[in-house]
């Protein structure tokens, strides 16, 4: 059962994979938005694991992200 206070993580050393660039999301070699989205769902799913029944899951309807700040590769 999903219940409000739940806590996931997830780590990513940035690649060039993981760069707006490579990810068609900007012409920087920065990490790039759409990954941290990738990796705020990893969270999600680490953070349900465990919480619900058997065969069930969890699905993104709304997304707020605020991307503040630069990472570089």
């Amino acid at each position: 059962m999903i219940t409000e206070g739940l806590h996931g993580s997830a780590d990513l050393l940035v690649g060039p994979q993981d760069t707006a660039l490579a990810l068609g999301s900007g012409d920087a070699e920065v990490l790039g938005t759409p990954r941290v989205l990738a990796l705020a769902e990893e969270a999600t799913v680490a953070a349900t694991a465990g919480e619900l029944d058997e065969g069930a899951t969890t699905v993104g309807t709304e997304v707020a992200l605020s991307h503040l700040a630069a990472s570089a590769v």
